[in-house]
């Protein structure tokens, strides 16, 4: 059995890209590590890159835009000046 600090999983998720280069950091198969990332919920370099790139939620897009907006009036006025 193989006893890996959840902490040391993770911090492997989060800086290498692939579950392949994280499993070949630590030494263990990739299979293996995606199945300590999950049973401790840590997500895979995969599952990040995914929830990272997903469609923003009405709220996230309206306060997006309201900021755009602010952004080009601010613009605008200091060509203005």
């Amino acid at each position: 059995m193989n006893l890996l600090p959840p902490e040391r999983i993770e911090r492997a998720a989060r800086i290498y890209s692939t579950a392949k280069e994280a499993a070949s950091a630590m030494g263990i198969s990739v299979a293996h590590f995606r199945r300590l990332c999950n049973h401790h919920d840590i997500a895979t370099p995969r599952q990040r890159r995914k929830q990272n790139s997903a469609p923003l939620s009405r709220t996230e897009r309206v306060t997006c835009e309201a900021e755009w907006e602010n952004q080009q009036h601010q613009h605008e006025a200091d060509l203005g000046r």
